[in-house]
């Protein structure tokens, strides 16, 4: 997932024209989509289905486009691996409160020990 977040993210700079967009800054998507910085407007997941599912008529509509349908799928992978990462961390809390809880038991006697006894 997080070579494909990092594909999708190579891949939508390059189409944006823009090394350097910032996927997650609002304000650089509505740039990007609507041509404005206008505050109204909407740059979440359903504003951008709505943009993916848009007409291929018009060239830079086809760009707008593939662009929005590539951000949700960037979103999906990022948030994904978010998840996965919250889950990781929670079990690696547990294990060390388990090991906190439970302190290690003395050391058993080496095969060397039970020879000389």
């Amino acid at each position: 997932l997080t070579t494909q977040a990092e594909h999708l993210q190579d891949e939508i700079r390059t189409l944006a024209d823009n090394p350097s967009l910032n996927i997650g800054s609002t304000k650089q998507l509505r740039e990007l989509f609507y041509d404005t910085a206008d505050t109204n407007l909407k740059t979440d997941k359903n504003a951008l289905e709505a943009i993916a599912g848009g007409s291929l008529s018009d060239p830079s509509r086809g760009k707008k486009k593939q662009l929005a349908q590539w951000i949700v799928e960037y979103r999906r992978c990022k948030s994904q691996l978010k998840r996965m990462e919250r889950q990781r961390q929670a079990q690696e809390d547990q294990i060390r409160s388990q090991h906190s809880s439970n302190p290690s038991p003395a050391p058993s006697q080496t095969a060397s020990e039970h020879v000389n006894e």
